[in-house]
């Protein structure tokens, strides 16, 4: 095997009681790094592939059992340890952290002081960044943008062009895809569904069974619980439960202080509007 760098004994550093080497390339990476330029720092030659474009630079740290394989790009301050993977075009920069079983595949960048750990998986061309959090065995995939302080977790799903921003959560077996927006300190969790392109924002809630679909939009205080369903283009702001087998649907635009509607079996009339 054709070694495409070297541990630099002399250039050492500690991390968590463990000494990690900076690297020097032994060959020339087209478009990534010359003969000779110096990278960041790893601790022993298992964490990146000779194999690929992939390398380490600026600062950045990989160490335990974690692996840069393939055309992954780590660099900036960031760190992946662990049994972490990072893996096709995949990109960890700026003060990211990826760890534990987390894996970064495809075209998939991670950013900023993002933190992905657990068993989270990153992938196709999904962006993690800001202060964003994912973790447990959260998926973001396809197009997808977490960022802010918004965290994905547990088992809950995030593709297509969605975007998810603020303090948003999004947790348990919750599912947002389409090119919905959710943002704010938003919360879909349980096995709520979120699709098309919907925005959800504030503090509004969906939770259980719900779902929210086309384009409506769930703003202010809203709850929306049970099987209850919010689509077409709805507009639901204020403070606003609806729950059981409700349906809210067409072109309706429904604001309210204090309305709670659940437990409904057919069409409910409030204010001669039917929802």
């Amino acid at each position: 095997m054709n070694k495409k760098y070297q541990l630099l004994e002399n250039d050492t550093i500690q991390e968590n009681g463990q000494t990690l080497y900076r690297i020097q390339a032994l060959q020339d990476i087209p478009g990534v790094v010359k003969k000779g330029e110096l990278g960041g720092y790893v601790e022993s030659e298992s964490n990146l592939s000779h194999n690929g474009k992939c390398w380490v630079g600026g600062e950045a740290k990989a160490f335990d059992n974690a692996q840069i394989r393939d055309n992954a790009q780590v660099s900036g301050n960031a760190k992946v340890y662990g049994h972490a993977w990072i893996c096709d075009n995949a990109q960890v920069y700026g003060h990211a952290w990826i760890c534990d079983n987390a894996q970064v595949s495809g075209n998939a960048k991670v950013y900023g002081h993002a933190r992905v750990f657990g068993n989270a998986k990153i992938r196709d061309n999904a962006r993690i960044f800001g202060d964003a959090i994912v973790y447990g065995n959260a998926r973001v995939f396809g197009e997808a943008r977490v960022f802010g302080y918004a965290q994905i977790r547990d088992n809950a799903r995030v593709s297509g062009k969605v975007q998810v921003s603020g303090y948003a959560q999004i947790r348990d077996n919750a599912q947002i895809y389409d090119s919905a927006w959710v943002f704010g300190n938003v919360r879909i969790c349980d096995n709520a569904q979120v699709s098309g392109n919907v925005k959800i924002r504030d503090n509004a809630l969906a939770y259980h069974n719900a779902q929210i679909s086309n384009n409506a939009q769930v703003f202010g205080n809203v709850e929306v619980f049970g099987n209850a369903q919010v689509y077409d283009d709805v507009k639901v702001g204020g403070k606003i439960r609806l729950g059981g087998n409700i349906v809210v649907m067409g072109q309706m635009k429904l604001y309210s202080d204090e309305l709670r509607i659940v437990n409904a079996k057919g069409p409910v009339y409030v204010g001669g509007i039917e929802l």
